[in-house]
């Protein structure tokens, strides 16, 4: 039997369906708190599906109308040893003729991928053009980042302050990321909230959420005819703002309190000013925030904030169980007609 796209897709979707669900429960059940754990869990509802568009697994003389199915998802043969049947690509154009069709709407998802990336790259080249402007209070502001980054035990990040309408603070590269702060920004803002704002972008440099969020797209721009695969990113996206909520307290010396007053008075300035929505929203790190992720982080500040440090012992456990989690495949077998379909 040869698995045609139409088969993969059906699989992948249901199965995102089913991470996401999954994913949900668990974080329930066992009242996962940490936004770590959380955004690694999310990120393998987002990818366990994308595996399983180019696993070539199949079922032969099956036995029964429907049985469940227990097996490692293994694409290339690392765990079983055989490739366990023919390739993506090898299915998608030696196919039937909607296979193929199929086949160019997958491979558009390394066209929506190329997208983003230009996009970013461009909008980098824009902030790369702007001129560095003359502010009363960058001397000020370098110092608080410098300290920051100590404390935070991070690379220092650049502070660029730039004469820009979008919402401001927030974090461009993961390699050598740089602070981008508008002039308003900075000669408005009260200095403990600007202490706390800078906290928080250090807390996305600290955290790598950068290089995450881009990997996050990735798999989403790969599963992008999945709506749980952009609701599990959304999810990615809203904790890794709340965790550095929580650590810009930590880092800046303030309370919860406090973080949720300056996520106020940012938002009034924003609101003030009129800003410019920016275009790469959700594929940078910034303080901006629609208005529902804004109750939500105030919310949870409300509570105290959340834990954001784990053990040691913990972090392996967990990881463990997430490889377990990303590689075990329980999917029901059906006989229709003589076709064996697995999902």
């Amino acid at each position: 039997m040869v698995l045609t796209v139409i088969d993969r897709v059906a699989r992948a979707f249901l199965d995102s369906l089913y991470m996401f669900a999954l994913v949900a429960v668990i974080i329930k059940l066992f009242r996962v708190k940490n936004p770590s754990i959380r955004i690694l869990l999310y990120l393998v509802a987002i990818f366990r599906p994308v595996v399983l568009l180019f696993d070539g697994f199949y079922v032969k003389g099956l036995s029964g109308f429907i049985r469940p199915l227990i097996r490692f998802v293994d694409p290339t043969g690392l765990i079983t040893g055989v490739q366990e049947g023919p390739t993506f690509f090898y299915t998608a154009f030696n196919g039937n003729y909607a296979s193929k069709i199929l086949a160019l709407i997958i491979l558009s998802a390394i066209l929506l991928i190329v997208f983003h990336l230009a996009k970013l790259a461009l909008f980098y080249s824009m902030f790369k053009r702007l001129t560095a402007v003359q502010s009363s209070r960058h001397k000020e502001l370098e110092n608080i980042v410098d300290e920051l980054a100590r404390l935070a035990k991070t690379t220092k990040p650049k502070l660029r302050i730039v004469d820009t309408r979008y919402p401001t603070p927030f974090t461009v590269g993961w390699i050598e990321p740089t602070i981008i702060v508008s002039k308003a920004f900075a000669e408005t803002i009260s200095t403990g909230s600007i202490r706390l704002a800078l906290a928080h972008e250090i807390s996305h440099v600290k955290n790598g959420d950068n290089a995450v969020r881009w990997l996050a797209v990735v798999g989403r721009d790969i599963m992008f005819f999945s709506p749980f695969a952009w609701l599990a990113y959304k999810r990615i996206e809203r904790e890794m703002e709340k965790a550095c909520d929580s650590m810009s307290a930590e880092y800046a010396g303030k309370s919860c309190k406090d973080v949720a007053g300056m996520l106020v008075e940012v938002a009034e300035h924003y609101f003030n000013l009129k800003v410019k929505p920016l275009p790469l929203r959700y594929e940078i790190s910034s303080m901006a925030s629609n208005r529902g992720l804004l109750s939500e982080r105030i919310d949870s500040l409300d509570g105290g904030g959340i834990p954001t440090k784990t053990s040691l012992r913990k972090k392996i456990s967990i990881a463990v169980g997430c490889l377990i989690l990303f590689l075990l495949q329980i999917a029901p077998v059906f006989d229709i007609g003589g076709r064996v379909v697995v999902f």
